[in-house]
C-alpha cells in the first residue's frame, strides 16, 4: 500500500476516527501540555459493547473471513487510540483470548474476548481489554492513564498526588459512547487528511503510517500471541 500510494502520488490515511473524537482530543491535549508529567508509567483501555444477533453488524463480523478477530473487527480503534496517547514505539506485546459460553455469541468463529499487555520503548506499559463483542451491557470505552504528576480517568481526569481524599476534576468532552460513532469525528479526520504534507506521504498524524509500531502491526502481533503461546516482539514479527 505504501508503494502504491507513493507511485500514484495521492494522499491517503487509515481512518482511525476515534483519535478525532472529543474524548481523545482532550486527553491528547492534556498529555501534550505535560499535565500528567513524563508519561512513563501505565495506561489501560477497556472497550465493551455486545455485538449479537440484534446488531446488523453481527451477520458479517462473526465470521473469521470477514471479522478476522476481536481486534481487527473494531478493537483496532482502541489500540490506535492507546498508541496515540502513549507516543512511543511498541517493543513487545503478549495477549490472551477466550470465547463466550453464551449461546447468543456461539456463532463467533474466533475468540471474541481478548486482553493485551504492551511494552513500550520508553519504559511505559499499556493494557487493552477487548470483551466488547460478547458483553451484555451498554457501550463503554474506559481510559485510564497514570503519569508522574497526575492521572486521567475517563471523563473526570486530573487526580493529583496528595489529593487522595479529594475528588477528580471534570473536563468537558464528548465521550466515545456508541459503537455507531455517534459523536461523528469524521470531519476532523478528513481535515487531517487534507492537511497532510503532500501526495505519497500519507497522514502524518496517524500511527498507522509511521515506519514502526503501526497500529495494524501491533494488532497482528497481539492476534498471534495467544496462538503462539508467548509474547511477540515487534522486531521479530514477520
Amino acid at each position: 500500500m505504501h508503494k502504491a500510494v507513493k507511485q500514484a502520488k495521492v494522499k491517503t490515511c487509515v481512518c482511525f476516527e476515534c483519535r478525532y473524537a472529543s474524548q481523545f482530543q482532550v486527553i491528547k491535549t492534556i498529555l501534550d501540555r505535560g499535565l500528567l508529567g513524563p508519561f512513563a508509567t501505565t495506561a489501560r483501555w477497556i472497550t465493551i459493547n455486545g455485538i449479537g444477533p440484534w446488531y446488523a453488524q453481527f451477520r458479517w463480523c462473526r465470521r473469521k473471513r470477514e471479522g478476522g478477530s476481536s481486534l481487527l473487527e473494531a478493537g483496532c480503534h482502541a489500540m490506535d487510540a492507546l498508541l496515540l496517547c502513549m507516543g512511543s514505539e511498541v517493543v513487545e506485546v503478549v495477549s490472551y483470548d477466550t470465547r463466550s459460553k453464551s449461546k447468543l455469541f456461539a456463532p463467533y468463529e474466533y475468540p471474541s474476548t481478548s486482553v493485551h499487555i504492551l511494552k513500550f520503548k520508553n519504559g511505559a506499559a499499556g493494557q487493552m481489554q477487548r470483551p466488547r463483542l460478547t458483553a451484555c451491557q451498554p457501550y463503554y470505552f474506559h481510559t485510564h492513564l497514570v503519569g508522574s504528576k497526575a492521572a486521567c480517568w475517563i471523563q473526570v481526569p486530573l487526580g493529583r498526588p496528595g489529593n487522595q481524599q479529594g475528588t477528580w476534576s471534570a473536563l468537558a468532552m464528548k465521550m466515545v459512547d456508541s459503537g455507531d460513532v455517534s459523536d461523528h469525528p469524521y470531519p476532523g479526520a478528513i481535515r487531517g487528511l487534507l492537511q497532510c504534507p503532500g501526495p505519497g506521504q500519507g497522514h502524518a498524524a496517524h500511527t498507522a503510517w509511521t515506519k514502526r509500531s503501526i497500529s495494524h502491526e501491533v494488532v497482528f502481533a497481539a492476534d498471534r500471541s495467544p496462538s503462539w503461546g508467548r509474547p511477540v516482539k515487534l522486531s521479530k514479527l514477520k
